[in-house]
């Protein structure tokens, strides 16, 4: 055993850094992976290795790096734009920790680690924080014997709350509208009993009443299609095409606004986002006026779980409601309710299944 630990101290520091931050990287960017977490620990890596690079020797001073910083980078804004506050509560440091423990104890080679001794951990420094300072983190590696869960943890940070998130409605110049619902809106939002918004509630019933109307023309057509010798087979595909043209109608345009007159709150149709928006809702509520206005937006929260975004979905066919919050990257296991009043959820899976994540393992 001591033969085995003399031959790693043989090895130079830079290059235990080098082979396991290198490592690190490729099993990162060959994760299929969007949390939040995950690009989090790719910044405070590439500054890593890069801080590395300029030095020739062993005796340098780690990049350290503060969550507002981690925040610029990852939104791509500058410092100035970043409020302190907003990103403490975004990225917590213990989270990132265990994410980067559990991703290296289940991704990583077991047997680079064991040859090298070393396992990658995000530090924090001690000398920093308290009332307007802002904590210093960074990537480091530490030996396997002597690594301990104290030595990881941010003890301002908690990693327990998996079981409730708040959710952020996003403002309307965020969301692209499409060029057809320009027509109808401003500036994102539409007053129901104006001009447009009647407008807009008969195009809905036109569209329904065309529905029933194609379904019923087909089903004639096909009960009297042998009755019509003359028919060609390209017509008589048409029409029967027209049936799932009808449902998916129904399915993007008519029921979204439905659903939206009676539960306040829906996914956007189909047809109201630009194509390269892949998540808008739709909600209604009372203006100043009194008039009950619809207002494109999006109502997103963080995954607790694992960091990845949480967007409102179908709650069928697994949840009773109608609309409930899904992980983008777990849908059908973190999943939360959704409370359009108080913009909070809370976790709707099997409680076992949180006792489970909450458990902390590190190597």
């Amino acid at each position: 055993m001591g033969y085995k630990w003399v031959l790693i101290g043989l090895i130079s520091m830079k290059n235990k850094y080098l082979e396991l931050f290198n490592e690190l990287k490729k099993k990162l960017d060959s994760y299929p992976n969007e949390t939040n977490n995950q690009r989090y620990i790719q910044i405070m890596l590439e500054r890593r290795l890069k801080n590395l690079s300029i030095n020739s020797d062993d005796n340098y001073e780690p990049d350290k790096i503060s969550r507002k910083i981690i925040y610029a980078i990852d939104k791509k804004v500058s410092l100035d734009e970043v409020d302190s506050k907003e990103a403490q509560n975004l990225i917590n440091i213990g989270k990132v920790q265990k994410d980067l423990s559990d991703f290296v104890r289940t991704q990583m080679d077991s047997e680079l680690i064991s040859r090298i001794g070393y396992i990658p951990i995000i530090k924090v420094d001690p000398s920093k924080g308290g009332r307007g300072k802002e904590k210093l983190f960074w990537l480091d590696i530490e030996l396997l014997e002597s690594l301990a869960v104290s030595d990881l943890r941010d003890d301002d940070d908690t990693l327990e709350n998996y079981y409730e998130v708040t959710y952020q409605r996003e403002p309307t110049s965020k969301i692209k509208p499409s060029l057809f619902i320009r027509l109808f809106f401003r500036n994102g939002e539409l007053k129901m009993y104006s001009p447009k918004g009647l407008l807009l509630i008969a195009l809905m019933l036109a569209s329904l009443l065309l529905d029933v109307l194609i379904v019923l023309f087909s089903i004639v057509f096909i009960i009297f299609m042998k009755d019509l010798p003359t028919l060609s087979l390209i017509t008589a595909l048409t029409i029967i095409a027209l049936i799932p043209f009808a449902y998916m109608n129904f399915l993007w345009f008519f029921k979204p606004l439905h659903h939206l007159m009676t539960h306040r709150v829906s996914k956007a149709p189909l047809l109201f986002a630009s194509l390269n928006t892949d998540n808008a809702d739709i909600e209604m509520y009372k203006g100043a006026d009194g008039y009950r206005i619809a207002r494109i937006t999006a109502f997103t929260s963080i995954c607790p779980i694992c960091t990845a975004p949480i967007e409102l979905a179908d709650g069928k066919p697994d949840q009773r409601q109608p609309l409930v919050g899904r992980c983008r990257e777990a849908p059908h296991a973190h999943v939360y309710s959704f409370d359009r009043m108080t913009l909070r959820g809370y976790f709707l899976g099997h409680v076992g299944y949180l006792k489970t994540h909450s458990n902390i393992v590190y190597i």
